[in-house]
């Protein structure tokens, strides 16, 4: 119940509200990109990371990814892009490019803004997605991957693999 109900509670809040951000005045001068991190609940397990990389050889293992970025001087944008590939042991199994996952505040020097900003990512079982290779037996991987990019008030940009998560029966 607990990989359910706490990403469903953060999925009520705004982008910008969580309990590692705090607000900040934007400075009229700022050198350093921001730093993307992920925010990922696995079986309720809570693990966040830079780069984050997870297999299971369980079909009905259920993941929740909140991608992050965090900058001392306000992060302006976040851009997660994602992909499911499904690899079958006879043949070249499916990939799916999904749709950009985005976040963006308001803000501009002297003004107040999140030093961080987050993207709300779907529960995602991966065995569901065994059907593309006729059935269960016939999967040799599962792939979900996640890429994240962010800018801040100054256009400083950067980003990094995210991470992802493997089924491998």
């Amino acid at each position: 119940m607990m990989a359910v109900a706490l990403p469903g509670l953060l999925a009520m809040m705004g982008a910008t509200e969580c309990e590692y951000f705090t607000t900040v005045t934007v400075p009229a001068s700022d050198t350093y990109a921001p730093f993307t991190v992920t925010r990922m609940f696995f079986f309720g397990e809570e693990e966040i990371g830079a780069s984050i990389y997870r297999e299971t050889d369980d079909p009905d293992a259920v993941f929740v990814i909140y991608p992050a970025a965090i900058d001392g001087g306000g992060v302006r944008k976040i851009e997660v892009g994602h992909y499911l590939a499904v690899y079958c042991n006879d043949g070249p199994g499916v990939e799916f490019l999904l749709a950009p996952m985005r976040a963006e505040q308001p803000g501009g020097i002297g003004q107040s803004a999140s030093n961080g900003l987050f993207v709300y990512g779907d529960g995602i079982t991966l065995g569901d997605y065994a059907a593309f290779c006729d059935d269960a037996a016939g999967v040799d991987e599962i792939v979900y991957a996640w890429t994240i990019a962010a800018e801040d008030f100054a256009g400083n940009r950067t980003s990094n693999g995210g991470g992802q998560v493997v089924y491998v029966p």
